[in-house]
């Protein structure tokens, strides 16, 4: 959770205190009615962004980014922009992130997957996401798939940390443009 996540949740959590102040001042000048609409309209939107992953997806970060690639062994040298960063799901979590990153850095990133361990041309664009968990995974261990699938390169990675959520990532490159592209689904 970043730093602006954080206080999205603070935020919130100062409008549902701030509601019962709310309705109480009304009340007391006799507008019970005023102030329970008012209160309820608070409550209902703090608790609609409470049960959606709003937040999560308007204040992803840089650091937050640089954070999620380490699960896939994925370090970004120069600057990148996030064009679009989507959160669903809950309590499974579905994050899908795409970012416009220099040159320098898709043509590194492409070399490192095309020589990576167990580099190959797929058929299909799916490792981890396609089948159960085998029993080998281990907790705390990443594990990573290399490929190239289309016009992309592809690095899959699965992460358990001890017994809680495995983290799966694919991260993907086009070759015709300066767009990668990560879904973290943590499931």
């Amino acid at each position: 959770m970043g730093l602006g996540t954080l206080i999205g949740y603070v935020i919130i959590l100062l409008l549902l205190i701030l509601s019962p102040v709310i309705f109480f001042i009304f009340r007391k000048n006799g507008k019970t009615k005023i102030g329970i609409i008012i209160s309820g309209i608070i409550v209902l939107v703090c608790v609609s962004f409470l049960f959606t992953n709003t937040i999560a997806s308007f204040s992803h970060s840089g650091t937050d980014v640089k954070k999620d690639l380490k699960y896939a062994n994925i370090e970004l040298l120069e600057d990148f922009e996030i064009l679009k960063n989507e959160v669903t799901g809950m309590p499974e979590r579905f994050q899908k992130t795409i970012l416009k990153i220099t040159e320098n850095d898709k043509n590194r990133l492409i070399s490192e997957i095309e020589n990576g361990e167990k580099f190959e041309i797929r058929k299909n664009s799916c490792v981890f996401l396609c089948y159960d968990y085998p029993n080998e995974l281990v907790s705390n261990k990443s594990y990573f798939v290399n490929y190239k699938f289309n016009d992309e390169y592809v690095r899959e990675s699965y992460f358990k940390k001890d017994e809680y959520v495995p983290i799966i990532m694919v991260v993907s490159l086009s070759i015709e443009s300066n767009k990668l592209e990560y879904e973290r689904i943590e499931n």
